[in-house]
């Protein structure tokens, strides 16, 4: 496959598009049965730079990533005490569920009550099967959660269950099917989901959010190919070639690697090593030295400014947020906290 289809080819997203044009002209959005995700494993393996498509642009989005986490910080709350007090007894790991909605564009957060105190649990999007909506509201009316987990007991080793959890308004309904086979059926007294959906950059018609790598991503993409390309022409081109002009190849070589040499290449074949060799006898006429290939694969340093600076407005993060030894200079003469305050 060519650069292009590669790179165009494997989306952060599994569709891009929510609004489609049908033959006829006529316009139609994409239903809820067909929502749009993240590709979340793609996503993760760029933020953790484990995936080898993405590698050598992956140090990228971690200060995409981060310095947003870090800089919104912990939300100061105020307002009833009773509210603020019960709110700083729960176990809420902020940064946590942040980072989480910026790598994956949803999660969801499910108090539970342990042992008198309130804890936030992260439900990854993973986990999510379903979501049911009011089809008149488009109001949710309730979840599916399904996981698959592999375990080991003291007793038995590669156990594995898969639970399906019900959730809506009025139930819960929990089934367990595997190596355990288990169902439970509880009131939620709540009377409301209890399930809270944090998303990022969701658009009304949507029911997930967006991960901050995807609107960089063929940028990443992109930039990984074009330094992987120079690197590996470096490797290949970098170092200087041997050239030998000469009019009598027989008398250069004895001359050079001893009498006898050329009869003994012609005859049995072989290589002669130009290692370690720092001087040459030359005869008149005879000519050495060394050409040196400088630009193998063009002007990369213009295309690599180009493609980082593409990230650095897709991701609408600040250049200076990347390191101060980076190859461009728009940070000292941009004014950027507007950018990313925005």
């Amino acid at each position: 496959m060519s650069l292009l289809g590669d790179l165009f080819g494997t989306r952060t997203v599994e569709e891009r598009s929510v609004v489609l044009n049908v033959v006829g002209g006529e316009t139609v959005v994409r239903n809820y049965e067909n929502a749009i995700k993240t590709n979340r494993k793609i996503a993760r393996e760029v933020y953790h730079n484990v995936n080898k498509k993405y590698a050598l642009a992956g140090q990228l989005v971690r200060p995409i990533v981060n310095n947003n986490v870090n800089f919104i910080g912990i939300p100061t709350l105020f307002g009833n005490k009773k509210t603020v007090k019960m709110l700083e007894e729960m176990d809420i790991d902020y940064r946590a569920i942040h980072k989480s909605v910026e790598i994956d564009g949803s999660i969801f957060i499910w108090p539970q009550w342990r042992n008198d105190s309130i804890e936030l649990v992260q439900i990854p999007v993973d986990i999510v099967d379903r979501i049911f909506i009011d089809p008149f509201t488009k109001e949710v009316t309730g979840y599916r959660l399904k996981e698959t987990i592999q375990y080991s007991t003291p007793e038995e080793d590669n156990q594995s269950v898969v639970i399906v959890c019900v959730i809506t308004k009025n139930s819960v309904k929990t089934t367990i099917t595997g190596s355990v086979n288990k169902k439970v059926v509880a009131r939620n007294i709540l009377g409301e989901l209890p399930l809270v959906h944090f998303s990022n950059d969701k658009d009304t018609n949507e029911l997930y959010g967006h991960s901050e790598i995807e609107p960089i991503e063929p940028q990443l993409k992109f930039y990984h190919e074009l330094t992987y390309e120079a690197g590996a022409a470096q490797s290949r081109d970098g170092h200087p070639k041997l050239k030998v002009t000469t009019s009598k190849p027989k008398q250069w070589i004895d001359n050079n690697f001893g009498a006898g040499a050329y009869e003994n290449l012609v005859k049995n074949g072989g290589k002669i090593s130009m290692a370690d060799r720092d001087l040459f006898i030359n005869a008149e006429g005879d000519d050495v030295n060394y050409l040196y290939l400088n630009k193998t694969t063009g002007d990369y340093g213009s295309l690599s400014e180009t493609t980082f600076m593409n990230i650095v407005e897709g991701s609408e993060t600040p250049e200076i947020n990347f390191g101060a030894n980076m190859g461009t200079s728009l940070a000292s003469v941009k004014e950027y906290r507007p950018v990313w305050i925005k």
